[in-house]
């Protein structure tokens, strides 16, 4: 592709394992409408040995139409699970981490307050009962400052894995 966006007829090396020009996607509408629905439109796409796709989109944008195309193009249940399932489960997957390291410090903590003989959340229960608030006010500030490391360490972690989707608006907190 050029500065104004067409095609410049570049060869594609023979390293290339997939490619798709130009392919359009479209249903009638099941509701009786008659009208056509386009899921997928002028899309093309070349991957070459060693490269991933990730499918992100929501239900009706075509994902399963490219993994049907994948298999009708012989590729194996494994390559069209690890080359395109896999990938395209790591935004999720990620989200639920960064919820996941958060809530983790708190459950430890409850656990703590519940039947613990040591460890922060005993030491806020410890501390509360014996009216110490300094004490009990440094013990959250430490469960903060384990529920932020925790959170930023998934942060990095996924900046690392999904180096190649675009970045978020607002990176953190």
């Amino acid at each position: 592709m050029n500065e104004s966006g067409n095609d410049t007829g570049t060869n594609i090396g023979t390293d290339t394992r997939l490619e798709f020009r130009d392919v359009t996607k479209r249903f009638q509408d099941r509701q009786g409408s008659g009208q056509t629905i386009t899921a997928v439109e002028g899309v093309s796409l070349s991957v070459r040995d060693g490269e991933v796709v990730s499918l992100i989109g929501p239900s009706g944008c075509g994902k399963s139409t490219l993994l049907n195309l994948a298999r009708s193009f012989k590729a194996s249940r494994m390559q069209v699970f690890w080359k395109i399932q896999v990938p395209a489960s790591m935004p999720p997957m990620f989200a639920g981490l960064r919820i996941g390291a958060t809530l983790a410090v708190i459950g430890v903590a409850v656990g703590e307050f519940a039947g613990g003989n040591s460890g922060v959340g005993y030491l806020i229960v410890l501390t509360a009962g014996s009216a110490e608030t300094p004490k009990v006010f440094a013990a959250i500030f430490v469960l903060t400052m384990i529920g932020i490391f925790a959170y930023c360490l998934v942060i990095f972690v996924e900046s690392r894995v999904l180096h190649y989707m675009p970045s978020r608006e607002h990176r953190g907190f």
